[in-house]
């Protein structure tokens, strides 16, 4: 299955183990997205798309339509939100490229397996920053 080379079954079981990772990571950034806002500061989640502020009730506004009306500190937050955004998605990106090449190999090597470590840990630093971003 994994060719003929003579790894340890440590280095095999990480070659499975690895996908595996990848897989969770991925469903930590989806569900990261599937998230109504993002960064929560006090009162106020703010959101690509909306804004809620929750002093007395629930009130929710467009992300437009609040920050034409309130201090520059909050766009300042909202700015910091997408480019954290930004910057996880693209990390998510070069680990799903990653993830489609990896299992095209038949022999793990232990350059592979230390590939797959990495990818491993870009995923995780993209959900986090791309979904799962809370200050």
């Amino acid at each position: 299955m994994y060719g003929t080379y003579a790894y340890s079954n440590g280095a095999k079981v990480l070659g499975i183990l690895v996908p595996l990772f990848l897989t969770i990571a991925l469903v930590m950034i989806c569900v990261g997205i599937g998230l109504p806002y993002w960064i929560i500061l006090g009162e106020t989640n703010y959101g690509l798309f909306q804004v809620c502020n929750s002093t007395m009730f629930t009130q929710c506004f467009t992300s437009v339509s609040y920050f034409s009306n309130y201090t520059n500190n909050s766009l300042t937050f909202w700015y910091t939100m997408i480019f954290l955004a930004c910057f996880g998605a693209l990390f998510m990106l070069i680990s799903e490229i990653c993830v489609f090449i990896y299992p095209c190999y038949k022999v793990i090597t232990t350059q592979k397996i230390i590939v797959g470590v990495v990818l491993v840990i870009f995923l995780l630093l993209g959900s986090c920053m791309f979904g799962e971003c809370r200050v």
